[in-house]
């Protein structure tokens, strides 16, 4: 197990001064704590807004900025044209446009280091961004020092920090087959069909988009809260209101994506 102090002090000693790639996730708000916790105002938080990030999180990452006092810059990209037609190397085109990004700004405000928060568990294999933040030369703290997601969570726990119960989400590009080519009005369909099922008490929630049709996934725990109320009338009602043809509640949870 590791301890907390121990993440704190190798920031301190072998990082120094530098830039926290922040996301609004688990990871990166814990890195971002720990950051803070070994430099002070010696660092720089980054974020990025493009058409397929999850403004709910964003607002959550603002919050949470402003309340540890650091200074947070965040930069607005377009879709790039490697990603018109989501292309199943996506995570990877992504992670490196959206990383080089802040590597610049972040060399651009004086510090030359950026950090960001892959832990101990996440796989080369499942996560091909991974290969882009090598390229970058972009450090990763938490995986450096052996911190696995429940240790992330436990310490977000301690500190009384709400995203300790958040379940892990990724850009609404994976709601959209491979090939598929990427609309903003359908991304913003898709975002806003998953808040109206997060604000009705689903824990995690996907709709993924198959031409006209939406394939909701909510958790087993959510999904029977809601068939006891007679919800899936409700809900299909709603994805139909915007804009879906039809909407089917399918009982595969894929959480990875």
């Amino acid at each position: 197990m590791v301890h907390y102090s121990y993440l704190v002090n190798h920031i301190r000693r072998h990082i120094g001064p530098c830039g926290v790639a922040v996301s609004g996730g688990t990871d990166s708000t814990l890195l971002l704590r720990a950051a803070a916790d070994a430099l002070g105002e010696r660092l720089l938080a980054l974020s990025v807004v493009t058409p397929y990030t999850i403004s709910r999180e964003h607002d959550a990452l603002r919050m949470w900025t402003e309340s540890l006092g650091v200074r947070h810059i965040v930069l607005t990209l377009p879709l790039i044209d490697a990603l018109r037609f989501n292309p199943e190397n996506r995570c990877y085109l992504c992670k490196h446009a959206i990383m080089l990004a802040m590597c610049q700004r972040s060399r651009e405000e004086g510090f030359s280091i950026l950090i960001e928060g892959t832990n101990a568990d996440d796989m080369p294999r499942d996560r091909p961004g991974m290969k882009a933040l090598k390229e970058l030369g972009i450090k990763s703290p938490l995986r450096g020092c052996g911190v696995t997601k429940q240790d992330v969570r436990r310490w977000l726990t301690i500190h009384g920090h709400p995203a300790a119960e958040r379940q892990s989400n990724s850009c609404l590009l994976t709601r959209l087959p491979y090939g598929m080519e990427v609309r903003t009005a359908d991304l913003a369909r898709i975002e806003t069909a998953e808040n109206y099922l997060l604000d009705l008490g689903a824990r995690y929630v996907r709709v993924r988009q198959r031409g006209d049709h939406a394939d909701v996934e909510i958790d087993p725990e959510s999904r029977a809260a809601f068939f006891c109320h007679d919800g899936y009338r409700g809900i299909v009602a709603k994805m139909e209101e915007l804009g879906f043809m039809a909407a089917t509640i399918v009982e595969e949870l894929r959480r990875s994506c």
